[in-house]
């Protein structure tokens, strides 16, 4: 279960609530995170359109490998668990060429995951989204984008 933090006004602290978000309010927050890779670390910043437009798991992201691209509109994606190969439109990802697609491996293979898992979870703590656990509340895990897609 999500939670949020609601805030009325810089003086008081936030309010958490244990109520499931909307969808339309799980977007909200996919697109603060978006933002964040923006104004703080632009070199992740397709990296992270990517996962959020995809669903995949970071360590896909990160493996150069797994992703192909057939024909000139299309992506596939070799899952980490699972035999089925996703199919993704390149307009879907905000790519409109290979050449596009090339920049995002490119990227792929110079940039540190663990650094981008580290932005991540800044642009979460940012965001003010929460997820309950055993523990309490805890920040989401960069599955975040993966469980959009579900």
């Amino acid at each position: 279960m999500a939670s949020h933090t609601n805030k009325t006004n810089a003086s008081t602290l936030p309010v958490l609530t244990n109520s499931p978000l909307s969808v339309l309010e799980l977007e909200s927050y996919a697109d603060s995170i978006i933002n964040h890779f923006k104004l703080y670390r632009q070199e992740f910043l397709l990296l992270a359109k990517t996962q959020r437009a995809t669903g995949c798991r970071i360590s896909e992201l990160f493996q150069p490998s797994r992703w192909s691209t057939p024909t000139n509109t299309t992506v596939y994606l070799r899952p980490q668990k699972g035999n089925s190969i996703r199919v993704i439109q390149l307009s879907d990802i905000g790519m409109s060429s290979v050449s596009d697609f090339e920049i995002l491996v490119a990227d792929m293979k110079r940039l540190p995951k663990n650094q981008y898992e580290r932005t991540f979870a800044q642009a979460v703590a940012s965001a003010g989204l929460w997820r309950l656990s055993n523990n309490g509340f805890i920040p989401p895990s960069s599955h975040f984008f993966r469980h959009l897609k579900i």
